[in-house]
């Protein structure tokens, strides 16, 4: 028994002076979906390099634009459910939150049209495809359900 143990705890420290020398970097996340999504596109539209590179900096610019108006959207959405607590007039912020609703959809469409002109004749023929493909995403992700109740009968606290 005493060997068994003496085996275990050499094993034990040979794994953890291995750990210190080595350091091996943990598994990275799974790509983001956006990363992923990128890379569906550029392999559909069969982009070169230089059109891919371009193509990075469009996708850069839309997600920071879209994260700003998205950032506006929550607050101003808060707002809107907090005017039912002192009956004060909610028509203004509701049409803030449909400008911004608005302007999402603008830059998304002035996104794929940059990405459009980045395309020669031959690539234009798929755009149709990913365009269809994206109609489906951006679809998908305006319908997507509230998370599911975890267990409990009540409501989640309120963050104020």
């Amino acid at each position: 028994m005493l060997k068994i143990g003496l085996v275990v705890m050499v094993v034990l420290n040979a794994f953890l002076a291995y750990l210190l020398v080595a350091k091996p970097t943990l598994p990275l996340k799974k790509e983001r979906p956006q990363s992923e999504l990128f890379q569906r596109i550029s392999e559909e539209l069969m982009l070169t390099p230089g059109q891919r590179t371009k193509y990075e900096e469009l996708a850069k610019e839309h997600r920071e634009q879209m994260k700003t108006l998205e950032g506006k959207q929550s607050s101003l959405v808060k707002s809107y459910f907090e005017t039912l607590m002192d009956d004060a007039e909610s028509s203004e912020i509701r049409d803030n939150i449909l400008n911004l609703e608005k302007q999402k959809l603008e830059v998304t469409y002035s996104h794929f049209s940059e990405l459009k002109n980045l395309l020669d004749s031959s690539q234009k023929k798929n755009f149709e495809l990913v365009i269809e493909d994206m109609l489906q995403v951006l679809i998908r992700q305006s319908n997507t359900p509230p998370p599911p109740n975890r267990g409990n009968d009540r409501l989640p606290p309120i963050e104020r």
